[in-house]
């Protein structure tokens, strides 16, 4: 059903906001009015098994570099797989914390739990589980990771 919406002062009725080069320039020339160009930067979505394979990948490389040579950085694993996979430019891009600890060889392995944890969960909801009981666990795995955090901490 259409939704009915105003346009400055002007009703408009539509399924979402689709407007002419002829409504803009009539907009443009009320000096009331402001035009915004908005460019939608589209990025695939990606299931939590998607995720998790480039997860692995970039985990594994990161271990075999670093096993091959000591004194590799992120940013040498960041270059290397952004090189071997230019899809992981989106990837960087839509999930720059998972991106950021994976490429660490010295990742804390809560990190890298708590990663493993979350694509489970997300797995779980994509099959349909309960979005309420998946927050609920999200919650514990949170509190879980922090008191482990803090138990470290204490010893």
């Amino acid at each position: 059903m259409p939704h009915k919406g105003k346009l400055g002062e002007v009703p408009i009725e539509y399924d979402y906001a689709r407007l002419t080069p002829e409504d803009i320039e009539r907009i443009k020339a009320d000096p009331r009015k402001e035009i915004y160009d908005y460019t939608f930067d589209h990025h695939e979505v990606l299931t939590a098994d998607a995720i998790a394979a480039k997860v692995r990948f970039i985990y594994f490389e990161a271990r075999r570099m670093h096993a091959e040579n000591a004194s590799t950085t992120p940013a040498d694993v960041n270059a290397h797989v952004l090189k071997a996979d230019s899809s992981l430019n989106s990837f960087k891009t839509t999930h720059p914390r998972i991106f950021d600890i994976v490429c660490n060889p010295d990742a804390d392995p809560l990190e890298l739990d708590a990663i493993t944890r979350m694509l489970d969960l997300k797995r779980q909801q994509e099959n349909g589980r309960n979005e309420a009981s998946v927050l609920a666990d999200v919650e514990r795995m949170v509190i879980d990771s922090a008191d482990k955090k803090r138990d470290r901490k204490n010893q």
